[in-house]
């Protein structure tokens, strides 16, 4: 019995391994292209808000993408659908290499952004089927470790890249990285999750999950599920606040001449995370998520308000630290709690509308703020920034405190 019991706990099931490096592809490819588009395409657009729509409509390509993949996952299978969505992911990588002006590039964008939003949802979903029940934001905090290492590799990487052998080394690499996670994908043992299926994973002793049937849920809740939209706001806003940093990092060191300090930046933040990330689902599962939720909003202020007010080594280590503490752990804090808002087989629905919520606020914050740098500085943007993120607190409070309590299950036929 204690042999079975200990078996229903483990995470690092190989199952679970494949997922892992699935999601670190897909946000390596994110982080890296987004980093640097907004400076390779500057090239030929000449304006720094369009930039950051092209910088930024990856993510509303994801939004859309989100909006419909869970009934197409129901009706192909979760893996088909996942090995479907990241062999579109890299064929769309290929045509980067044939946009030379801004209109093909924001078409190519917005596609990829499609199909990588697919194949994240695909992935966190099939995932989510591996994380033993008694320790399910730890298993949590160890899955999103993966996209940790793609927000500090990633950047760094699309960086030297750049550097080195331009937009077109980029592309290269995306193509690689996405084949990387479609060779994981068709590793993937998907026998419990067959199409019309109950899944149930022997060895993880994870919860059943149906991946066809509707369970009587109408209007929009047959694309997501809405229970998942209270905590799904709050990561909006720190989305929102997070991409200040993401799309315009490069651009705001080549002003302040700090370009080598920057650099560093989202290693720090990767390295933080590697700590806090685990040690946070270990906390969440004991202790509950306000205190993380609280921590986590005024550290993400602190961060970005450091460096809008005196840009410098210091206040660049700062930053990356209260970014992770804020943004990189709250991250996984608040994609645990919309998971746990409802029944397994609606998991990929609460992952659609938690990302669709990020994805809103990482696509559209580069637009906006894109607008703010244009007529008040990047300074003041770092600002608006900072205070978006504080903002989501109340929010939190007053929205999601009612997270906690189980919901009523709708019925679903058991097998």
């Amino acid at each position: 019995m204690r042999n079975r019991s200990a078996a229903k706990n483990i995470i690092l099931s190989s199952n679970f391994t494949l997922s892992f490096i699935s999601m670190l592809s897909a946000t390596m490819v994110m982080y890296m292209l987004m980093t640097t588009v907004a400076e390779y395409s500057s090239g030929f657009s000449g304006s720094i808000v369009i930039s950051g729509l092209i910088a930024g409509i990856y993510i509303i390509g994801g939004v859309f993408s989100r909006m419909i993949v869970s009934p197409l996952m129901g009706r192909i299978g979760w893996k088909p659908f996942a090995v479907l969505a990241v062999g579109f992911q890299a064929l769309t990588c290929l045509f980067y290499y044939f946009a030379n002006s801004t209109l093909p590039f924001l078409v190519i964008r917005f596609v990829h952004g499609f199909c990588g939003g697919a194949f994240g949802n695909a992935v966190m979903s099939l995932a989510t089927t591996t994380f033993p029940k008694s320790r399910y934001a730890e298993a949590n905090g160890i899955f999103m470790l993966s996209s940790t290492l793609a927000v500090g590799v990633g950047p760094f990487l699309g960086g030297f890249i750049y550097n080195n052998f331009g937009g077109n080394g980029c592309f290269f690499c995306a193509i690689l990285l996405s084949l990387m996670g479609f060779v994981c994908m068709l590793m993937f043992d998907d026998r419990d999750l067959r199409k019309g299926g109950i899944g149930v994973a022997k060895a993880g002793g994870n919860e059943a999950v149906s991946v066809k049937d509707d369970g009587g849920y109408r209007g929009i809740e047959k694309l997501i599920d809405i229970r998942a939209l209270p905590i799904g706001c709050c990561a909006l806003l720190h989305a929102f606040s997070y991409s200040a940093l993401v799309s315009f990092y490069r651009l705001y060191a080549e002003e302040q001449d700090l370009v080598k300090q920057f650099s560093v930046m989202f290693i720090i933040y990767s390295i933080v995370l590697v700590f806090s990330r685990p040690a946070a689902g270990k906390i969440q599962d004991k202790y509950g998520d306000d205190l993380l939720c609280s921590v986590g909003a005024v550290t993400q202020f602190i961060g970005l308000l450091a460096i809008a007010l005196r840009p410098c080594m210091v206040t660049i280590v700062i930053c990356a630290i209260c970014c992770a503490l804020g943004y990189g752990t709250l991250n996984s804090v608040c994609n645990a709690i919309a998971c746990r808002a409802c029944p397994a087989d609606r998991r990929s629905h609460a992952v659609a509308a938690f990302w669709i919520c990020c994805d809103i606020g990482m696509g559209g914050g580069p637009v906006v703020l894109g607008m703010i740098q244009r007529d008040a500085g990047f300074s003041n943007m770092y600002i608006c920034a900072a205070v978006t993120a504080l903002i989501s607190l109340p929010m939190y409070l007053f929205f999601a405190r009612k997270k906690s309590s189980p919901p009523k299950q709708r019925l679903t036929p058991q097998h």
